[in-house]
């Protein structure tokens, strides 16, 4: 039998079609979902200073090829910009050539300290004084033979008789063998942590040496590296009973890089130990570089 009702409910409908553009569930659009854009990936650095300049926790970068410029402008290649000075400059040959002459950067320069007034001062800033973890990178080509303590570089302070506060200083002490040394300022809670390690003969890279120290103030470790082409530190202390490996930092002292303090009993403190030989690409981190950062990096400049 003829049914009007059921003849009628399909006409019910299209109003509701007409007002939202379906039937049941399934929209009447047939565009494509919107495709995510595919991450452009980091560019691969293809030189030692991107390199470093990618690395996280990158401060300062004191490249220190700045050449025979008339100015006496230490350049920040870092992000903070903070840029030194170079001070007695007759005592600074800008001219020589660099570590990364070793490598594919044929043409790269350094600064050669005379060991008796040049060196270079950054001013005091907090960004460049870490206080909990850093990583001083840089290459050296000292003496063979030294036959006095160096200051290669430091932000550190002394108390009145003399003695390390606060702060971080490395040097190289003569001796059979010689060795690097780094030091760190524990505020007098302690004796300030000091770590010796081997100078090495230089006779696989034209002297230089590439020298990374590691504070780890997480774990409270002191490591050390020289030419690392394993990863592994050559000198490591952590934390005994009675000796903390902790750090103070600097509070107002400038960087230099050169030159020291004489630690010497003084109202004011007084340069000393004023380095002779180069000094090349000087970084500086807020962080504990691991030990395979450390042989990338140094694989990079020394293309193996």
């Amino acid at each position: 039998m003829f049914d009007p009702f059921l003849w009628l409910a399909p006409l019910a409908v299209l109003p509701i079609v007409a007002a939202f553009g379906f039937v049941g569930c399934t929209p009447f659009s047939t565009a494509e979902p919107p495709v995510p854009p595919t991450p452009t990936p980091a560019p691969t650095p293809k030189t030692y200073p991107e390199m470093i300049s990618a690395t996280p926790n990158l401060v300062a970068y004191w490249r220190l090829s700045e050449g025979a410029v008339a100015d006496v402008v230490a350049k920040d290649s870092g992000p903070n910009k903070k840029d030194g000075e170079y001070k007695n400059p007759v005592g600074v040959t800008r001219s020589v050539l660099g570590a990364l002459s070793l490598g594919p950067d044929a043409g790269d320069l350094a600064a050669e300290f005379d060991g008796t007034q040049g060196y270079v001062e950054i001013p005091f800033d907090p960004l460049i004084n870490p206080q909990v973890y850093f990583s001083l990178e840089l290459w050296v080509r000292p003496p063979d033979n030294p036959i006095a303590r160096h200051v290669i570089a430091g932000a550190y302070e002394l108390d009145g008789t003399g003695k390390l506060l606060h702060g971080y200083v490395l040097d190289h002490i003569p001796g059979t063998p010689p060795k690097f040394r780094i030091r760190l300022g524990t505020n007098n809670v302690a004796a300030p942590v000091a770590l010796a390690f081997d100078y090495g003969d230089g006779l696989d890279f034209d002297k230089w040496r590439h020298i990374v120290v590691v504070y780890d103030g997480s774990i409270s470790t002191l490591s050390a590296y020289v030419n690392c082409k394993d990863g592994k530190p050559v000198a490591t202390i952590a934390s005994m009973p009675g000796k903390p490996v902790v750090l103070q930092g600097n509070q107002t002292s400038l960087t230099r890089l050169g030159v020291g303090f004489d630690e010497k009993p003084h109202p004011a403190p007084v340069l000393g130990f004023f380095y002779k030989g180069r000094i090349d690409e000087v970084a500086l981190y807020n962080g504990a570089l691991s030990g395979a950062t450390v042989q990338a990096h140094f694989k990079k400049a020394t293309a193996l």
